[in-house]
């Protein structure tokens, strides 16, 4: 689990977990590393958690537990390319 705390961008969506180049300048425009949700399917993992809050099965509070970040970087980085 990761978390930056207040003031750390979290990027969402796969243009931002996919283009490099959108990335390095959403960082260079905000002066900092980003985030993204260690859940590749962020809309999909928040409707399941969102679920099983409305089904009784997690406490609204406990669901946040589920949520985590990792340093924001695409394929081609991951590899070492």
């Amino acid at each position: 689990h990761m978390g930056g705390g207040a003031g750390t961008p979290v990027l969402s969506g796969n243009a931002m977990r996919k283009n490099p180049v959108l990335r390095r300048l959403t960082e260079e425009i905000f002066g900092t590393s980003c985030l993204v949700p260690a859940h590749t399917e962020e809309a999909a993992y928040g409707a399941a958690l969102y679920g099983a809050v409305s089904a009784g099965v997690l406490a609204g509070e406990e669901a946040g537990t589920f949520i985590s970040y990792v340093p924001a970087q695409g394929p081609e980085e991951e590899k070492g390319e």
